[in-house]
């Protein structure tokens, strides 16, 4: 019996918990490395406070400033998020996640931020808050917390 030969290297892909691609960047947008991004009418752009983003987040790898460009000038590398991958996201300062909202569903009030709001229904679901940021053990920081993103 001959060994079956190994066909290459591994290659990431969209089905997998971290698959990354490549789109369309969204007009007039500049998009920081690590901010959260939505796919909205075929291009990515920052996430907002707004409605209908559920299922449509994933993160930009690196910076792209399309700010005087039109939709689709740029492209952009987007890492996918799956299979209850947490998150470390800056907290909302204005109606915060506090221990006692551990596990609630919060929603986006920014590309790079979540709130315990929902903004009056304005707001698309983030996932759920599961701690804060701890950089020691007992050491904990409430201005980030560990969000399983949708």
């Amino acid at each position: 019996m001959t060994a079956l030969a190994y066909p290459g290297p591994a290659q990431t892909t969209a089905g997998r918990n971290r698959g990354t691609m490549y789109g369309l960047v969204g007009a007039g947008q500049k998009i920081p490395a690590n901010a959260f991004i939505a796919i909205v009418g075929g291009y990515w752009v920052n996430v907002t406070a707004t409605t209908g983003l559920e299922g449509r987040v994933a993160r930009c790898i690196k910076d792209v400033d399309n700010t005087g460009g039109l939709a689709g000038a740029k492209r952009i590398e987007v890492q996918f998020i799956g299979n209850r991958m947490l998150e470390l996201v800056a907290n909302d300062t204005v109606a915060p996640v506090t221990a006692t909202n551990l596990g609630d569903e919060v929603y986006w009030l920014d590309n790079a931020t979540i709130s315990l709001s929902d903004g009056g229904a304005a707001r698309s679901k983030a996932g759920r808050a599961w701690d804060f940021y701890r950089a020691s053990f007992g050491d904990t920081d409430t201005t980030r917390v560990w969000v399983e993103v949708y």
